[in-house]
């Protein structure tokens, strides 16, 4: 039987040790303190700097002498604001309520009566109404071969042309008679 130890205390070799000179850790480490060091100078130079616009950009409201008499400052972010500030056509600030106001008003226009257009005679019904018309009356069928009134007369047929040959058939065309001629003087 094999009686050997195998234990780590045979195995190890006091010539081999970490290497030293490949990699610093002193090198990285520096490295990383200066990577924070800087991430965070940058980020109080960002917050200084934003501190400074939004004092620059937002005054503070004036103070009057009483508070009965003060009007209220327009807020930058209300609808008024916007209305007094930027020109037409704006962006909306209140999609819900708008979505709802479209709502409400395409409801209105397909369950009630109204001109679409009052010189053309052209009126617009309830959209159940439309519906009992379409199936009492049923959809207009066109007959084969008929025109339909809005549609111009059909134009007459041209006479067929020649086949007319692009360049690049052109220049093909002429290689071939060429080739065709030097065989010819060939012989």
């Amino acid at each position: 039987m094999d009686t050997h130890n195998h234990s780590a205390e045979h195995i190890e070799n006091p010539d081999v040790a970490h290497e030293t000179s490949d990699v610093s850790v002193r090198g990285i480490l520096g490295f990383g303190i200066g990577l924070a060091v800087g991430t965070g100078v940058v980020a109080l130079l960002l917050f200084g700097a934003f501190s400074v616009m939004v004092q620059r950009f937002n005054p503070p409201p004036a103070v009057s002498s009483s508070p009965l008499t003060r009007s209220r400052p327009v807020v930058p972010e209300s609808g008024q604001h916007a209305i007094q500030t930027f020109p037409e056509p704006r962006l909306q600030t209140n999609y819900p309520e708008d979505l709802t106001k479209y709502r409400e008003e395409e409801y209105r226009h397909l369950h009630s009566y109204g001109w679409v257009d009052p010189n053309a005679g052209v009126v617009h019904i309830p959209i159940e109404q439309a519906k009992e018309l379409l199936l009492k009356q049923g959809l207009p069928v066109r007959t084969p071969g008929a025109v339909p009134p809005a549609a111009p007369p059909p134009a007459p047929a041209a006479a067929p042309s020649p086949p007319q040959l692009s360049n690049r058939a052109r220049s093909r065309s002429g290689n071939s008679q060429r080739r065709r001629n030097r065989g010819r003087d060939k012989q």
